[in-house]
């Protein structure tokens, strides 16, 4: 739907997204880096196995200004291109438009409890395989 908005119709969603007229291609991928998060999460996914779908290119204006930690591809012809990110930089790219603070209030109440009740080793790797290894960045969503 969003490519076929009349151009004044555009800018208007654009600018309610909180972006500017410049950044269309920023709203274009998110939408397409989201909508990959809600097929995974419909169709009764592992959350912490998330990785977007290896056809979604994140484009570098996107990555510079959220800072995402992507994969480069290894063709040398598109030696700039840049794919798959995990659920952490995913929500990120979700932050932009909605507030997370809910999920971090999560990962506080959860993880943030005696070091005995929960195997740190454990959670050290469960949070680098959602793309983010400390704990701080997730509370503070």
């Amino acid at each position: 739907l969003m490519y076929g908005l009349k151009s004044k119709t555009l800018d208007k969603v654009i600018k309610d997204m909180g972006l500017s007229k410049s950044e269309k291609n920023i709203l274009f991928n998110s939408i397409k880096i989201i909508t990959d998060l809600r097929n995974h999460c419909a169709h009764f996914s592992l959350i912490n196995r998330y990785r977007t779908n290896p056809n979604i290119r994140i484009t570098g204006d996107l990555k510079n200004k959220l800072n995402l930690k992507t994969k480069t591809s290894s063709n040398k012809l598109s030696k700039n291109t840049y794919y798959e990110i995990r659920l952490y930089d995913t929500l990120q790219v979700l932050s932009q438009f909605e507030d997370l603070s809910e999920i971090g209030s999560v990962f506080n109440e959860t993880f943030n409890i005696s070091e005995s009740l929960i195997n740190s080793d454990l959670l050290d790797k469960l949070l680098k395989r959602m793309g983010n290894d400390d704990l701080k960045k997730w509370c503070n969503f």
